[in-house]
């Protein structure tokens, strides 16, 4: 009997693996990366995804390394990039094929994610930075439950943990609030110091005790700011718009616009004067205001005296311009900076080396007009 069981079992299992085999749904590439992609907007938990689209999710974590390593390939220039070879046509091909089915998830196309990717070598290829980060940093893919857009405020040098490196001692914010509790002018406190906020600054790398050389000042990884642009009110519609030194029409009515607009910035990384205290310091604290800047109207609804525009996609601004005074917002007034006496390293008995930083801006006067500001975007309809 037991062998006449077992005889039976084996042509049943080999049928049942014949059945799913056979009937085994096969995904595309496209399919795989609006999976992948759904799966890094964290709407939802991978798990739910993966019940959702009837897979496994070891079957998602295969196709997400495949997506992220090839990026990385691409961000560490691994890949050809000439725009004949055969690779490149073949992904521009995908790209094309993947635009309208993205597009539909979150306005995020696949053209703008290898054009993004590329494009991440210059501001982060020095850096330990992931690619999905990176291309949160620009706003690409969002990181639903960690913050997408941190930023440091650089304190001072300090002895590394089980070591005698020097590293920097930073604390971070997301950029909504890092540029009004970092601004220039303000005071943090930590472990009962007092830090005083002078300037702005890229990413800072730490020194070296053998390999920096100290006689020059360190450069920061990335410049001191990320974008940098003006914001115009439009009298006739009362919109905000978003552009460069040049003049503009509103793209929300069309009228040309006469308003030389507020300069605004988008700090990298801000920094101390590395000199804590236990005093008493004086604080200027900046004035948070909200602005809208409207895409292109495609509808418009009026009902007595209120006028409501829509349209596809608009920009909120968060802006920081400064204390406020007698007259109005002080904004701020930015030089390009070299600090020769930054901080001395006294744990490194040997050489006690002075270190010196460039490539900073620091804030000697607040000036009228001249803002600080970060931006997100959001979809309206």
């Amino acid at each position: 009997m037991r062998r006449k069981s077992g005889t039976q079992k084996e042509p049943a299992e080999k049928v049942i693996k014949d059945i799913r085999r056979a009937t085994r749904k096969q995904y595309s590439a496209e399919e795989k990366i609006r999976i992948v992609l759904e799966g890094l907007r964290g709407e939802e938990s991978i798990a739910a995804l993966c019940r959702r689209e009837g897979i496994a999710e070891s079957l998602y974590y295969n196709c997400s390394k495949e997506f992220l390593e090839a990026g990385k390939k691409r961000l560490a220039g691994d890949t050809a990039r000439a725009a004949t070879s055969d690779e490149v046509k073949h992904l521009r091909r995908e790209a094309r094929d993947l635009k309208e089915v993205v597009a539909e998830q979150a306005l995020v196309s696949a053209d703008k994610v290898l054009a993004a990717i590329d494009g991440l070598e210059d501001e982060f290829g020095l850096q330990s930075v992931g690619i999905a980060a990176a291309l949160a940093e620009r706003g690409l893919v969002p990181l639903y439950g960690m913050p997408t857009r941190t930023r440091n405020l650089y304190m001072e040098l300090k002895k590394a943990k089980r070591s005698f490196e020097a590293e920097w001692d930073t604390i971070d914010r997301d950029q909504d609030m890092a540029i009004f509790d970092f601004a220039p002018g303000s005071v943090r406190t930590r472990e009962k110091l007092r830090h005083r906020c002078t300037g702005f600054t890229g990413v800072l790398p730490d020194p070296d005790e053998f390999m920096t050389d100290f006689v020059v000042p360190m450069r920061p990884y990335s410049p001191w700011h990320k974008d940098d642009f003006r914001l115009r009110f439009c009298g006739g519609c009362g919109a905000w718009s978003r552009g460069g030194e040049e003049a503009a029409t509103c793209p929300a009515c069309g009228a040309d616009s006469s308003d030389p607009g507020i300069r605004c910035i988008t700090p990298s990384g801000y920094r101390t004067e590395f000199k804590p205290t236990d005093e008493n310091l004086a604080s200027k604290v900046g004035q948070r205001i909200t602005l809208a800047s409207l895409g292109k109207v495609d509808k418009q609804k009026t009902d007595a005296n209120l006028r409501v525009n829509f349209a596809d996609q608009s920009e909120i601004f968060l802006v920081n311009p400064g204390f406020r005074d007698e007259e109005d917002f002080t904004g701020f007034q930015v030089q390009e900076a070299t600090d020769q006496d930054a901080q001395r390293i006294g744990w490194w008995t040997r050489t006690k080396p002075l270190v010196k930083l460039a490539g900073g801006r620091s804030v000697r006067r607040f000036l009228l007009k001249t803002g600080v500001a970060a931006t997100r975007q959001r979809t309206m309809s």
